[in-house]
């Protein structure tokens, strides 16, 4: 009866491991996607000022930033 609780209790030790494992991997995926999404808001707003600069700078009518078209206003 002894061995048969221990073992028991080894399944349900393991079944919790493998699920806080799954969890870690869930979150740090999570983590990532949104690091990349706050990248790109940060690169556009970089480079909208970018363009701003030059356009406050010199007398070009058009300029392309990282494959995006800017006009003057």
């Amino acid at each position: 009866m002894k061995n048969r609780k221990v073992k028991g209790f080894i399944l349900l030790e393991a079944c919790v491991g493998f699920t806080i494992a799954c969890l870690g991997v869930l979150l740090l995926g999570i983590t990532i996607k949104q690091n990349r999404q706050t990248e790109k808001q940060i690169e556009k707003r970089v480079d909208k000022a970018y363009a701003e600069y030059i356009f406050r700078h010199s007398d070009k009518k058009t300029l392309l930033v990282h494959d995006h078209v800017y006009h003057k206003k």
